[in-house]
């Protein structure tokens, strides 16, 4: 199988060199894409006949864009799979030294993003330039569940109803002296039996059988072979069946919370299809906008003082009111709003984009609309504003601080201000912490 690899926004030529895709390659991660459910390209003829730098204002919802003579990735990373060649993209953190650098701390946002507790030596063990974000995630399942098995399956009594020679448990008296009237040496019984035939180790079987054809370590093979033997005894539900709503957390079987939602992870956002005469394609991605947002979020929540809150994607204050029946239109959805005793104090709007250096470009690669966009913020919430970017060594100034701060030209004193943190450290939580405390500063 052929692997390649790509940073997000980058492009590779198709053709047969060794820096190339091949066109067939190219078509098949296509399809498999599309096949998934998720919008894979923009694949009519007359936009595969534009420069990549221009922009139909769909772009960033596409996985993949395929042109006449490149292959380019958008704002998606993770991994695509097809008949006979992978895709693997990694986010644009380029101060990390290598792409197994970049892999581990995508592994980790992650992490945080979806509550999952996984630490740095999680990725760091056995990893190497050659193991893909698939690989990282699937042995990582595997590992931990293996730990989990050794200390033995959970078990819950379960419901039967048998026809039995002599009585166990309780006398089903309705169907005794209904449909066994005629056969009284047969006894219809009800009782309850410990079983591991339950919600949490069916998901956990179905996991198993989902990864391991995926998985490309010996090692993590070996492992998934052995949970699948472990979990012979458990029903063999499909994925779409699988009863979640049954979960149940408690002191007994709280030990497990981190893996299912590890394999919710892995189950929600791996697809799998099947067409005829073809093998297996699969996806698993993440918007790094979102990414980025969520993984803000969480580490801004972790350092906020007891008398503040936060709303994600919260506020919905309305921009107009339509005049005749005094309706409300056009609600906001800031992505993060930080209130101090109920009141608006700082707005923040995440941007997974690659800011200037002001020697470059004055504005610094920030669009008009962002500006705008912000503009009606801090007018509809009456608070500072806070333009958060990732950042990297070519943008100028030092991560957690504010590298500009605008004046909006309305008399009302109301900033935006321009912002990055560096999500290739680990104290990303006091970056946004030092970053927000400079923010409460009054404007010089």
């Amino acid at each position: 199988m052929k692997h390649y690899r790509m940073r997000e926004w980058e492009s590779r030529p198709l053709g047969s060199i060794d820096d190339s895709i091949s066109p067939i390659h190219a078509e098949a991660l296509i399809s498999a894409v599309r096949a998934v459910g998720i919008k894979g390209c923009k694949d009519d003829w007359q936009n595969r006949n534009l420069p990549f730098d221009s922009h139909d204002g769909q772009s960033d919802r596409n996985v993949l864009e395929h042109g006449r003579y490149h292959l380019r990735a958008t704002s998606y990373v993770g991994q695509v799979a097809a008949a006979g060649c992978s895709l693997e993209i990694l986010p644009k953190i380029d101060h990390l030294a290598n792409d197994a650098a970049v892999r581990a701390r995508l592994v980790h946002m992650l992490g945080i993003a979806l509550d999952i507790d996984i630490l740095a030596g999680d990725t760091a063990q056995h990893g190497s330039q050659d193991e893909t974000l698939l690989d990282i995630l699937i042995r990582l399942f595997a590992a931990r569940l293996t730990e989990q098995v050794r200390g033995g399956l959970p078990r819950s009594y379960l419901r039967h109803e048998e026809v039995r020679a002599s009585l166990r448990g309780k006398l089903n008296v309705i169907r005794q002296f209904s449909s066994l009237a005629a056969t009284p040496q047969r006894i219809a019984c009800a009782f309850d039996e410990l079983s591991p035939d339950i919600a949490l180790n069916q998901i956990m079987a179905a996991t198993v059988r989902a990864l391991r054809p995926l998985a490309q370590r010996h090692e993590t093979q070996r492992l998934l072979s052995e949970l699948a033997f472990a979990y012979a005894d458990v029903s063999a539900l499909p994925v779409a069946l699988l009863p979640w709503q049954m979960l149940r957390f408690d002191r007994s079987n709280m030990r497990w919370r981190n893996l299912v939602e590890l394999a919710r992870l892995l189950l929600a956002r791996l697809w799998q299809t099947t067409g005829s005469g073809q093998a297996k394609g699969t996806a698993l991605l993440f918007d790094m906008n979102d990414l980025f947002e969520v993984y803000v979020a969480r580490r801004l929540a972790r350092v906020l003082p007891a008398n503040w809150e936060m709303a994600v994607q919260g506020g919905l204050r309305h921009c107009v009111t339509e005049i005749g029946n005094g309706k409300s239109r056009f609600a906001t959805k800031p992505d993060l709003l930080l209130r101090r005793n109920g009141v608006a104090r700082i707005v923040i709007d995440t941007k997974w984009k690659r800011l200037s250096h002001p020697a470059n470009d004055a504005r610094r690669g920030i669009s008009q609309a962002d500006i705008y966009q912000m503009m009606a913020y801090a007018g509809l919430y009456g608070a500072p504003i806070l333009l958060l970017y990732p950042w990297h060594e070519r943008c100028g100034g030092e991560a957690a601080a504010a590298l500009a701060t605008y004046l909006i030209s309305d008399g009302t004193e109301r900033t935006i201000s321009v912002g990055t943190v560096d999500v290739a450290r680990d104290d990303t939580g006091r970056q946004l912490s030092s970053l927000l405390g400079t923010l409460m500063q009054p404007p010089r």
